[in-house]
C-alpha cells in the first residue's frame, strides 16, 4: 500500500518559506523558483549562490532575508522547507508548522515531513514527479534520468 500520493496543487501567489541558505535550500530554490509561488528565504548566512538567483531579474518572486528565523516567519506562509544544518531548529519548525497546519517538509529528516519534494522533471508543458516514498533516493534518481532522456527523444522527433 502506498502512504503518499502526488498531488500537483496551485501554486500562484502562495508564499513559501524556504529555512536554510546552504546547498539543499539552494537546489529547491532553483527549483521552485520556476513556478509561480512567492519564495521568501530566510537563513543566517545565504550563500553567494542562492544570492545571484535571486537577483536573476527572471526570478523577481524570491524574497531573501538574511537573519535567523523567527517564529512570526510563518505569518501567511502555505507551505515550508527547513533546510538547515541544525536538526534543533528544524524540529521547532516541523513542530510549528504541524501546530498551524502548514504542510512542512524537513531536509535532513523524513520522520518530520508532513510532505516530501518528489525528483522533477520539468520540459515544455511537461511536469514530471518521481518518488520512492523516501526509501531509495538512488532508483528515483535512475528513473528521471531514464524519463528525462525519454522525454528529449520524443520532443526530438516531433
Amino acid at each position: 500500500m502506498y502512504h503518499y500520493f502526488p498531488l500537483y496543487i496551485p501554486c500562484q501567489g502562495k508564499l513559501f518559506l524556504i529555512v536554510g541558505g546552504g546547498k539543499i535550500a539552494l537546489r529547491r530554490l532553483r527549483v521552485l523558483a520556476r513556478f509561480s509561488f512567492r519564495i521568501k528565504l530566510v537563513a543566517t548566512i545565504i550563500s553567494p549562490e542562492i544570492k545571484a538567483l535571486a537577483a536573476n531579474s527572471k526570478y523577481e518572486n524570491i524574497e531573501l532575508c538574511e537573519r535567523p528565523f523567527r517564529p512570526s516567519d510563518l505569518e501567511g506562509v502555505n507551505y515550508v522547507l527547513a533546510a538547515t544544518s541544525d536538526h534543533d531548529l528544524q524540529t521547532e519548525i516541523a513542530k510549528l508548522c504541524h501546530d498551524r497546519e502548514i504542510p512542512c517538509s524537513v531536509a535532513s529528516d523524513k520522520k518530520l515531513c508532513s510532505f516530501y519534494f518528489p525528483g522533477l522533471i520539468l520540459k515544455d508543458d511537461f511536469v514530471v514527479s518521481v518518488s520512492s516514498q523516501g526509501q531509495s533516493p538512488a532508483a528515483t534518481k535512475e528513473l528521471l534520468l531514464y524519463l528525462r532522456q525519454a522525454l528529449e527523444e520524443k520532443h526530438d522527433q516531433d
